[in-house]
């Protein structure tokens, strides 16, 4: 389960940082 939850806040984090780069 921990990796699970690993893995949902990596792809979480890595589409706000699309987002910034994208608008920024």
């Amino acid at each position: 389960m921990m990796m699970m939850m690993m893995m949902m806040v990596v792809v979480v984090v890595v589409v706000m940082l699309r987002r910034l780069r994208y608008y920024g």
